[in-house]
């Protein structure tokens, strides 16, 4: 998995179009190189996390959190299965998630 600093984030639940609440969630990341990073996901629940809200504060707070330390974040994005892994940094260790989502275009 590729190791990112996390610079900026914003995310938002909303409607996919479909009639079920979605992540949106925009990244701006640095990686080990010290280039910039800009990615873009539609997150959804599935048979691992069936608690929207849940899967969006474990992101949100691991985010959070490595923003405010300045530690690294990893990601990886496997487009034709439609999911992420992320391993996330907290006060008590590492999360280690893989997640329904879809990359977006950005732009």
């Amino acid at each position: 998995m590729a190791k990112y600093k996390v610079k900026k984030f914003d995310h938002v639940i909303k409607d996919n179009g479909n009639g079920y609440d979605n992540l949106y969630l925009s990244l701006t990341l640095e990686n080990s190189a010290g280039n910039p990073a800009e990615r873009e996901y539609r997150i959804y629940k599935d048979d691992v996390w069936i608690n929207l809200q849940a899967l969006t504060d474990t992101i949100i707070n691991g985010l959070t959190f490595a923003k405010q330390i300045g530690t690294w974040i990893e990601l990886s994005d496997f487009e034709e299965r439609n999911y992420l892994s992320l391993v996330l940094p907290s006060a008590a260790g590492k999360t280690n998630m893989r997640i329904s989502a879809e990359k977006l275009k950005i732009g």
